[in-house]
């Protein structure tokens, strides 16, 4: 369960960067 815990918190983490660095393309873009 653990394990299981921190694998989600990583992949949620990459998500979270993942947007931030979208994000930052489109405001680049203005």
């Amino acid at each position: 369960m653990k394990m299981y815990k921190q694998c989600t918190e990583i992949s949620m983490i990459q998500y979270s960067l993942r947007l931030n660095c979208q994000f930052r393309r489109e405001s680049y873009k203005q």
